[in-house]
């Protein structure tokens, strides 16, 4: 999982190529045309373990039907009692891709 901010795919590659004197210059006509639309949703893992496990199934299940999924946001933590001990964990996750117009 890439940090927030930092570049990646066509973007990356862009950046790479300014170096200035000692390498490539960076190209106008290829980081000016890319245009991205980042899309977001929200899915609900749950866990019997721990909360990372619910994060997990979250991203999981998202993975199989959303491609180049690229950060993740922890909305909340909920849990399920049953007489005074934790049953179950619920982890709503919002989840970030890069897609094209």
């Amino acid at each position: 999982m890439r940090p927030q901010g930092r570049p990646h795919g066509d973007e990356a590659q862009s950046v790479r190529g300014a170096r200035g004197a000692d390498g490539p210059s960076i190209d106008p006509r290829r980081t000016l045309s890319r245009d991205y639309v980042h899309n977001s949703v929200e899915v609900t893992g749950a866990s019997t373990g721990a909360v990372d496990n619910g994060v997990r199934a979250a991203v999981a299940s998202a993975s199989q039907a959303l491609h180049h999924l690229g950060w993740l946001e922890v909305a909340a933590i909920r849990g399920l009692l049953d007489w005074g001990r934790v049953e179950r964990f619920q982890v709503p996750v919002k989840l970030g891709y890069a897609g094209r117009p």
